[in-house]
């Protein structure tokens, strides 16, 4: 476990260290407010928001990696799509949530539909 440890902050990208340490702030951020709110339940969108245009990111480096197969590629394109259209999905959720009356009640905007159905369809075509 050390090994992986080591090379996660040595040997990793800056993308993956990114992710890895928006994961840790919403982990830490809901589970701390689970115990005592002390966090605003609106700063613990922004990591999930933010994690979308990561992963596409990092889906889009792996797409263009040259020493991969173009069908690979392809692939990662497809995905990095995909990652564009879930976090945009993500983030018209969020503003519903923030702009709703009662944000406690189920959020699901035309705008969230409409973004992670596409993503559904771009992963999915060939």
């Amino acid at each position: 476990m050390g090994v992986l440890r080591a090379r996660f902050w040595t040997g990793a990208s800056v993308p993956l260290r990114i992710s890895g340490a928006l994961l840790l702030v919403t982990v830490l951020g809901v589970v701390i407010n689970a115990i005592h709110p002390v966090v605003p339940w609106a700063l613990l969108w922004i990591p999930g928001t933010a994690g979308g245009v990561v992963l596409a990111a990092i889906f889009l480096r792996t797409a263009r990696a040259e020493h991969l197969p173009a069908p690979i590629r392809r692939f990662w394109r497809h995905l990095s799509v995909a990652a564009v259209l879930v976090g945009l999905g993500n983030a018209a959720q969020a503003i519903t949530v923030f702009s709703a009356d009662d944000p406690s009640a189920a959020q699901t905007s035309a705008a969230q539909m409409v973004f992670h159905g596409g993503a559904c369809s771009s992963s999915c075509t060939p």
